[in-house]
């Protein structure tokens, strides 16, 4: 019986033992690899994937509106007081250049060609007079006073005329056909661009002066964007860099900085920068509408994964990488990681690139089960 009892302990440390080891081995394993059997990863909607290269962008928010270049827009002003007697267009039409627009009639033109029937026939009398006068002053014939006199005269009424001349030929009117005795009870405005008729409020009838604003005509084509950029970001912007433009659809437009301003607006608190777009035909640009859009300030190739591939906790960023598989089950390791900046749904990531299968999608449900 004694001799059985060394034995007995022999056999209890052995059991207790290997007991200890087994347990260190299965915590071992339990520790080594985060194990998702298949029928886990299909259910829960995982996915494996690696590191990709994409074009991080650095981009300026900012907000502007549609406006039009200096030759885009003409406002219509008729140069001559008179009544509307035609209107030949309607809000809305596309015009070309030289295009008739509105019919005006009136007085005031019938008298400005009187006017200038009269400074034409005097102009003819003085011209006749100031040959013969300098003629006589070149021969020594005639004083230097009377001379200067007669020339004087003459270069006022020749002034007149070529002002009158130009007025009337402004509006259309050939000054040769007054000069011979034809009048004419009307003149017609055309346009002097291309483009579509806008604010257009005017009717037979209505009576119109120099101050009215007959219509305006707005080019498309020569549409801009104004932006609105903080001064704390106005170093960054840089004649060139490519404007992300979001209409509010699913589509986004495209143009480029053609022009950054130098003087600070006192009621947006901004600089303004104009910009060019490169697909007119495809944006549906309005005249003041809203735009908000994203400035290109620079773009750089980097590694990134999917947000869904990064599980956060308060003091690391790490990812699950695909050590082994067999047929049931995959075999995961956790590894911390560094990263840079967000684009969109993706992380730049700042460590060097690994060939290996991570999960990119799922990890939040390994988290929530409490299985990391």
């Amino acid at each position: 019986m004694r001799t059985l009892k060394p034995i007995l302990y022999t056999v209890i440390a052995s059991f207790l033992l290997f007991a200890c080891e087994n347990s260190m081995d299965n915590e071992e394993k339990k520790t080594e690899y985060i194990e998702i059997s298949k029928q886990q990863f299909t259910m829960n909607n995982m996915r494996l994937g690696t590191i990709e290269n994409q074009s991080f962008e650095n981009i300026i928010k900012a907000n502007g509106e549609v406006i039009s270049m200096p030759n885009g827009t003409a406002k219509i002003n008729a140069p001559i007081n008179g009544i509307i007697k035609n209107v030949f267009c309607t809000n809305g039409q596309f015009v070309n250049k030289n295009q008739v627009l509105l019919e005006i009639e009136g007085v005031e033109i019938l008298d400005l060609q009187k006017e200038f029937a009269i400074v034409s026939a005097n102009l003819k009398r003085l011209k006749m007079d100031y040959n013969r006068v300098k003629l006589l002053f070149d021969n020594k014939a005639l004083s230097e006073k009377e001379f200067i006199a007669v020339e004087a005269e003459y270069k006022a009424i020749l002034a007149n005329y070529n002002g009158l001349k130009l007025k009337l030929e402004s509006v259309g009117i050939s000054s040769e056909k007054i000069e011979n005795g034809d009048f004419q009870t009307s003149y017609f405005l055309q346009s002097p661009i291309e483009g579509y008729i806008s604010n257009l409020n005017v009717f037979i009838g209505t009576q119109i002066g120099l101050q009215n604003n007959l219509l305006e005509i707005v080019n498309p084509d020569l549409f801009q964007i104004k932006l609105s950029v903080f001064s704390d970001d106005i170093a960054k912007i840089k004649i060139g860099q490519q404007v992300r433009i979001n209409q509010g659809d699913s589509n986004f437009y495209y143009g480029k900085i053609e022009s950054i301003g130098v003087s600070f607006d006192e009621n947006t608190k901004s600089i303004p920068c104009f910009v060019s777009l490169s697909d007119k035909n495809n944006f549906k640009l309005i005249e003041n509408m809203f735009i908000e859009s994203d400035i290109i300030s620079r773009a750089d190739t980097v590694n990134v994964l999917p947000k869904s591939a990064l599980i956060k906790t308060e003091t690391e960023n790490y990812i699950l990488v695909l050590s082994k598989q067999d047929e049931n089950t995959y075999y995961f390791t956790k590894q911390t990681i560094r990263i840079g900046r967000e684009n969109n749904d993706f992380y730049e990531i700042l460590d060097k690139k690994m060939d290996s299968l991570i999960l990119t999608n799922g990890g939040y449900y390994l988290n929530l089960r409490g299985l990391l």
